[in-house]
């Protein structure tokens, strides 16, 4: 594939201008091949910056999806700081057998999320996945590939993490800060969401070391907790769609503490299982053959090493703004500070997500 612009330098003042802005409009409605007349029309208000460009989108006939080992995949590009056009030439060259791309982001406004259109084999899919990863991890623009099927648009089901995820705080450490051991507590936290230690055992420490603490400081930490931006607009839209919902916590404020007797203090131990990565993992089928819902059909949204199972468990596994270990694992990667971005996974637009805000 041929690059879109022949020299990277013209481009360097390139960051600060909307690519889609005044007649800068890509193709909407291509379902297969390639428009050249579209095409250049697309790139018309572009070679007036840039001067000189070339381009060449390989056409991709119906016939090449039943003759060749080609699927559809889409590419869902997605950055709330904007997508600087240098950084959507190297995405593009990158990627093969595009056939349509378009804004999913509010219109003459700075670009935040675009869906690429393109058919790969399982052999360039593997290939491209780490490319990816590598991409995202250098521009700060998370790229979700995932596979152009009817249940890409139609989940049913949702499962949250809560701590980092649903909401800001991690509960146990809001816990350790208001009992004057947060020094201690934050350290064995960190180091479990990384994976370097046993979740169970880690909570368990982390719990021993809130042993005597009066049992009202887990009122005190309720009124400090917050949702995630975007998470209350997302679960109110996903009910809209008739999405089931669930959030699978490590604890839920007091339910797994432990108290004294006359419920006055902290006992340092927890009450019950443990919600590790294993029986998160166990939740989600649980509660999918309760709804009959398939795999293909579930979200999942984590952030620590004991999501990975639950990650891998549902259809599109989300790592948010997770940590190092699940960001290299995880097969969809979101680094944004808004849950809302979710829907442009599903393949909704601003347009569609407005109507659905709302209706709601």
């Amino acid at each position: 594939m041929q690059p879109l612009i022949s020299n990277l330098s013209v481009v360097e003042t390139f960051d600060q201008i909307s690519l889609f802005s005044a007649q800068i409009q890509y193709l909407t409605n291509l379902e297969y091949g390639y428009c050249e007349k579209t095409l250049r029309h697309s790139f018309f208000a572009m070679a007036k910056v840039l001067n000189h460009f070339e381009y060449q989108f390989p056409p991709v006939s119906k016939n090449c999806f039943v003759t060749t080992n080609l699927r559809r995949f889409v590419a869902t590009v997605i950055s709330t700081r904007g997508i600087p056009f240098i950084h959507l030439y190297a995405l593009v060259s990158t990627l093969p057998n595009i056939y349509k791309i378009r804004q999913l982001s509010v219109p003459d406004e700075p670009v935040t999320a675009l869906e690429i259109s393109l058919a790969l084999s399982e052999v360039e899919y593997t290939q491209l996945t780490p490319k990816l990863f590598q991409f995202g991890q250098e521009t700060l623009i998370d790229v979700a590939l995932q596979l152009d099927e009817p249940y890409r648009r139609h989940k049913r089901l949702i499962v949250f993490d809560m701590d980092s995820t649903l909401i800001r705080q991690e509960v146990i450490d809001e816990l350790a800060r208001e009992a004057g051991v947060y020094d201690k507590i934050a350290p064995i936290t960190e180091s479990a969401m990384r994976g370097e230690i046993d979740f169970n055992e880690s909570l368990r420490q982390r719990v021993g070391l809130l042993k005597d603490q009066p049992s009202q400081i887990i009122d005190t930490v309720k009124g400090r907790i917050s949702f995630t931006d975007g998470a209350v607009e997302l679960c109110r839209i996903l009910k809209h769609l008739g999405y089931k919902m669930a959030v699978l916590s490590d604890y839920a404020f007091a339910n797994n503490l432990e108290h004294t007797q006359d419920k006055s203090k902290l006992t340092g131990k927890v009450n019950g299982p443990i919600v590790n990565g294993e029986r998160k993992a166990e939740l989600l089928t649980v509660i999918a053959q309760a709804e009959g819902i398939m795999k293909q059909q579930i979200f999942a949204v984590g952030d620590g090493a004991n999501d990975l199972l639950m990650l891998a468990e549902a259809g599109v596994g989300i790592a948010f703004n997770a940590k190092p270990k699940v960001q290299q694992q995880a097969k969809v990667r979101l680094n944004q500070p808004n849950l809302l971005n979710i829907l442009y996974l599903l393949g909704l637009d601003w347009s569609e997500i407005a109507t659905f805000n709302k209706e709601t």
